[in-house]
C-alpha cells in the first residue's frame, strides 16, 4: 500500500478562496446586513408594541382569551365547552388535551399572559426562520441568526403572522414544532415524529403529515406520530374524560362550531365551492372527488420533492394540502404560505424574478386588508391549488430563485460547487463515508451510489463530483 502524505499547512486550500459564511463577507456587506438587521427589528418592535397598545385598555386577544378561559373552565371543575368568549360568543374547537396544554398560562394576570404568549410567537418566528435558513438554504449558524433577524419584520409585517399574533393564535407555535419535526426526520433524528403527534393531538389538521411521512418511506416517524397522537389523546382521557367523550364523539364532526364556510376570511376548497352557486349536496361530492385529487398529486409531488431533498418544499406541499381539504381556513392558518417565495423559479431576466418576489409580498402582505375579501381569498386558495399541482415552485435546486447554497449548477469550466460544510451534518449517517468530506483527498474510501446524507440529499457516487478535494466557495 503506498502512503500518501498530508499537503503542507500552506497549501492546505487555494490562496484566493474567502472563508465560508459571515467570516468571508466584505465589510460593504456586513455594514448593509447590519442596517437591514436592524429595520427589521424596529419594523417588528412597532407592530408588536401598536398591537399591545390596542389591547392596553382591555386586553384582548380574542383566541388566546378562548384558550385561556376554557383552560381555566377545566380548573374549575366544569366543561371545557361550556366556555364562550363574552364578546364574540365563541368557544374551544379543539380537543381537550390543547386546553389542558394552556394551563400554565392561567396562572398569569391578562396582560402578563399576553406578553408571555406574544414572546412565544416571535420567538418561534425567530426559531423558524433560524431552521430554514441553516436546513434548507444550508448557510452557516451565524448567518442563520442574521437571515433569521433579518426577515422578522417582513414576516410579522405579512397578514398571516400578523393576524396569529393580533389575535393571539396557535398557529405560528404549531407550524414551528412541524418545521422542527420534519426536519428532524429528513435528518433521521430518532425522536422525529412525535413533533407532528403533538401538533396534530392539538388541531388535527397537521396529521396530513403523517401520511407525508408514509408517502416518503419515513414509516418509523409515521408511527411514532400517531403513537404521540393516541398517548395524549389518552391522557386527556385520564385528565378530563367527559369532555374528551363530547369531543371524540360529537363535536370532532361538527365543522360549524369554527364558522360559517362562506365566511370571506375562509380560504378553503369548500369557501370557493359555497359561492359557486351550486346546491350544498353537489358542493360536497364536489369537495370530496377534488380534495382526494388534489391530495394523491401533492402527496406523490411532496413524497418526491422529500426524497430529492427538498424537505421544505414538502412540507409547503402538504401545508397546502391541509388547508384546501379543511372546512375552515382562516387566513392566519397560512403561516406557512409565503415560505413559496423561496421555491419561485428563476428566469433570464433578474426584473422578472424580481418582480415575481415583490408581488407575492404585497400578496401575501395584504397592505389594503383584503384578506376579507372573496377575490382575495379565492386567490389564495387558487395560489395553494397550483402549489400542490407543481404549477407554482419548483422542487429542483437548479431553478430556485434562493436556492441552497452550493446547490446551482456550475458553470461551464468552473470549478464544481462545493458540498455544504461539514458542521451541517450534525449526526453522520452510517451509510456515508469519509470520504464525502470535502476536505478528504481524492483516494479515500468510496461512498455508495444509493448514499444519502442525513437530510436526505443524494450523496455524490464514486468519482462524481465528490471524488477529489474542493475549496469552500465565498457566501454571496
Amino acid at each position: 500500500m503506498s502512503h500518501i502524505s498530508a499537503p503542507p499547512a500552506d497549501r492546505a486550500g487555494p490562496p484566493d478562496v474567502a472563508p465560508l459564511g459571515v467570516a468571508g463577507w466584505s465589510t460593504r456587506r456586513r455594514v448593509l446586513t447590519g442596517v437591514a438587521v436592524v429595520a427589521s427589528l424596529v419594523l417588528a418592535t412597532v407592530i408588536v408594541v401598536n398591537s399591545l397598545l390596542d389591547h392596553a385598555e382591555a386586553p384582548y386577544y380574542l383566541d388566546l382569551r378562548i384558550y385561556l378561559g376554557a383552560a381555566q373552565t377545566y380548573l374549575d371543575g366544569a366543561s371545557i365547552y361550556t366556555y364562550t368568549d363574552p364578546w364574540i360568543g365563541l368557544g374551544s374547537t379543539y380537543p381537550p388535551i390543547a386546553s389542558i396544554l394552556f394551563v400554565p398560562l392561567t396562572r398569569f394576570t391578562p396582560t402578563a399572559g399576553d406578553l408571555v404568549w406574544m414572546g412565544i410567537n416571535v420567538a418561534c418566528i425567530v426559531g423558524s426562520g433560524w431552521l430554514i435558513v441553516r436546513r434548507h438554504l444550508r448557510l452557516t449558524p451565524a448567518e442563520a441568526w442574521i437571515y433569521s433577524l433579518m426577515a422578522l419584520g417582513p414576516v410579522v409585517f405579512m397578514r398571516p403572522a400578523w393576524k396569529t399574533i393580533d389575535m393571539g393564535q396557535i398557529n405560528v407555535v404549531l407550524w414551528t414544532v412541524i418545521l422542527f419535526d420534519v426536519f428532524a426526520v429528513g435528518r433521521g433524528r430518532k425522536w422525529g415524529g412525535i413533533g407532528v403527534g403533538l401538533a396534530t393531538a392539538v388541531k388535527l389538521v397537521p396529521g396530513l403529515f403523517v401520511l407525508l411521512y408514509l408517502a416518503a418511506g419515513r414509516r418509523a416517524a409515521a408511527a411514532r406520530a400517531v403513537a404521540t397522537f393516541f398517548a395524549l389523546g389518552a391522557l386527556a382521557w385520564v385528565l378530563d374524560p367527559a369532555d374528551s367523550k363530547e369531543y371524540w364523539t360529537k363535536l370532532v364532526w361538527d365543522a360549524s362550531r369554527i364558522g360559517p364556510i362562506g365566511d370571506a376570511q375562509n380560504n378553503s376548497l369548500r369557501f370557493v365551492l359555497a359561492h359557486a352557486g351550486l346546491a350544498e349536496r353537489t358542493q360536497q361530492v364536489v369537495w370530496v372527488v377534488a380534495v382526494l385529487v388534489l391530495g394523491a398529486i401533492g402527496l406523490w409531488r411532496a413524497a418526491r420533492a422529500w426524497n430529492r431533498g427538498s424537505v421544505l418544499y414538502a412540507t409547503i406541499i402538504t401545508g397546502c394540502i391541509a388547508a384546501l381539504a379543511s372546512p375552515i381556513t382562516w387566513t392566519h392558518h397560512l403561516v406557512f404560505l409565503p415560505l413559496i417565495i423561496l421555491f419561485l423559479p428563476r428566469t433570464r431576466w433578474p426584473v422578472v424574478g424580481g418582480l415575481l418576489v415583490a408581488l407575492a409580498v404585497v400578496f401575501f402582505w395584504d397592505p389594503y386588508g383584503q384578506g376579507y375579501d372573496v377575490l382575495t381569498a379565492s386567490l389564495r386558495t387558487a395560489c395553494m391549488v397550483l402549489v400542490v399541482v407543481g404549477a407554482l415552485g419548483t422542487d429542483d435546486p437548479t431553478r430556485m430563485l434562493f436556492p441552497p447554497r452550493g446547490s446551482r449548477d456550475p458553470d461551464p469550466g468552473s470549478d464544481p460547487a462545493p458540498d455544504p460544510p461539514a458542521d451541517l451534518a450534525d449526526v453522520a449517517d452510517p451509510t456515508v463515508s469519509p470520504a464525502a468530506d470535502p476536505t478528504a483527498g481524492a483516494t479515500g474510501p468510496t461512498v455508495p451510489a444509493s448514499a444519502t446524507v442525513a437530510d436526505g440529499t443524494p450523496a455524490d457516487p464514486p468519482g462524481g463530483a465528490a471524488s477529489g478535494p474542493r475549496p469552500l466557495a465565498p457566501s454571496t
